[in-house]
């Protein structure tokens, strides 16, 4: 359940920050914009595995660096003076009709969801029970 809602969560945060960097990046720009989002994203989670190196995994360090890291990833854009974007009319909408419309595109979503969702949790299973030490495992 753990696990749904922090899925959830991150569909959040990437909905939030993507429809604002869309909202506010020139259509000319856009795709530079979005290509250095991307990479940015993926450094951060690629780096941030090594962070499994710095404390001790039992302890609770390793959130609090992690949660201080977050937290400063907030400072440039509350720093700025940017237009916020605004909001579009809101419907009411229902995954059923949604299923109903685009099912091989919600189908793929799921799926691709799950599978990633498996690879990045049974991944640090596997490495640990073929004997990779955590240096090796991050």
């Amino acid at each position: 359940m753990l696990r749904f809602l922090c899925g959830i969560t991150t569909f959040d945060l990437f909905m939030v920050i993507e429809s604002w960097l869309n909202e506010c990046t020139e259509s000319r720009y856009r795709g530079r914009v979005f290509s250095i989002y991307m990479t940015l994203t993926y450094l951060g989670i690629g780096i941030g595995q090594q962070l499994l190196n710095v404390g001790d995994v039992q302890g609770q360090t390793l959130f609090i660096i992690a949660g201080i890291i977050f937290t400063l990833c907030l400072v440039p854009v509350s720093a700025t003076g940017g237009v916020h974007p605004s909001l579009p009319e809101t419907k009411p909408y229902h995954f059923l009709s949604i299923f109903r419309r685009a099912p091989l595109g919600m189908l793929g979503c799921m799926v691709a969801g799950l599978t990633n969702s498996a690879f990045y949790a049974m991944i640090p299973v596997v490495c640990t029970d073929i004997g990779l030490s955590l240096r090796q495992l991050s």
